[in-house]
């Protein structure tokens, strides 16, 4: 009688998501968020993480630009504690993480580490008690502006001259003595490459993808690439089809193009992945809908020739080390 041929188990590899909006899809599926497995606009849920092999992961805040600063803060705060009573809610998926080291409790524990990000930072105030606040929260990751302008810095909808605001530089100063992650995402060119000078730790963009394959501001240029690499950064390539096609339809071979290029322009230590899933509005590439097809993205690219070592890299570890050398 002929042996049965095992099956061979496919790859799977852990990921550390450098962004997403958790905190919308928590809000539009209520209690749904733990048990929806599909359905339409959902892009990430609890089940999709685990069918994905989410291990790590960056929840944004976001607070529309254009409020005054005191709304914006209590905005800002009502995020963080809505995040913080899920969290509390549900400790046996989740853990918040607030250094590397309970990235790797969370791993150990088989649940998914959750470090928290404002994206856009419009309500700090010049006595910088907003930052010591949000802090105290578990905020370990900020970018300083959305696409406008606020009392920080200029987003890539603004006068592309202007660059940091002085109070903008200080920030940046608290964050490396604090110890917390500078984003560039969203940031116009000038605003980049003084971050870059100003910044004495290394920074991310957590969520971008590559100017030369999709020209628009939102996306980085290939000296902006190598820049990043330099200060020991890490580029998350996202899945919004207008940074990626300039809104055509998108495939995963589309993101590949990005990551690829990335990872030849940068190197592979630099690139990582930058979902956004929760707030893409401008649709996802076909067999990416939702977070749990990820490991459909890391086939194609082992198919490519590139090795299970180096997909970890891009999958996990380029974010874990920029979070454990800035964060400790």
């Amino acid at each position: 009688m002929a042996r049965k041929k095992k099956e061979r188990v496919p790859e799977t590899y852990p990921i550390f998501d450098g962004h997403n909006d958790a905190l919308i899809s928590l809000r539009r599926l209520k209690g749904r968020f733990t048990t929806r497995r599909n359905g339409a606009n959902h892009q990430i849920t609890l089940p999709q993480m685990r069918q994905g092999n989410v291990v790590a992961s960056f929840w944004a805040v976001f607070i529309e630009p254009g409020r005054k600063p005191e709304e914006a803060q209590r905005e800002t705060i009502k995020g963080l504690k809505e995040y913080h009573r899920f969290l509390n809610r549900h400790q046996k998926s989740f853990r918040l993480a607030l250094r590397a080291s309970d990235v790797d409790q969370a791993r150990r524990e088989r649940k998914i580490a959750v470090l928290l990000h404002l994206e856009g930072f419009g309500c700090l105030d010049r006595q910088f008690r907003g930052l010591e606040e949000v802090y105290r929260l578990g905020v370990r990751s900020i970018g300083l502006t959305w696409n406008g302008e606020n009392q920080l810095a200029t987003g890539v909808g603004g006068d592309p001259r202007s660059a940091l605001t002085r109070l903008g530089r200080e920030l940046i100063v608290r964050m490396n003595r604090m110890g917390m992650l500078i984003d560039l995402s969203h940031i116009n060119e000038a605003g980049f490459w003084e971050i870059l000078k100003v910044s004495r730790a290394p920074v991310i963009e957590s969520h971008g993808n590559c100017f030369s394959i999709c020209p628009d501001p939102r996306n980085l240029k290939d000296d902006q690439l190598r820049a990043l690499a330099a200060k020991k950064g890490v580029l998350g390539v996202f899945f919004s089809k207008k940074f990626l096609t300039g809104g055509k339809i998108a495939t995963l071979e589309d993101v590949c193009k990005h990551l690829c290029h990335a990872v030849r322009v940068a190197g592979i230590e630099s690139v990582g992945i930058g979902s956004d899933f929760g707030g893409i509005v401008s649709g996802v590439p076909d067999g990416l809908e939702n977070i749990g097809k990820l490991p459909s993205l890391f086939r194609v690219m082992r198919a490519k020739g590139y090795s299970k070592t180096d997909l970890e890299r891009i999958s996990f570890g380029n974010f874990y080390r920029v979070v454990k050398e800035v964060l400790g």
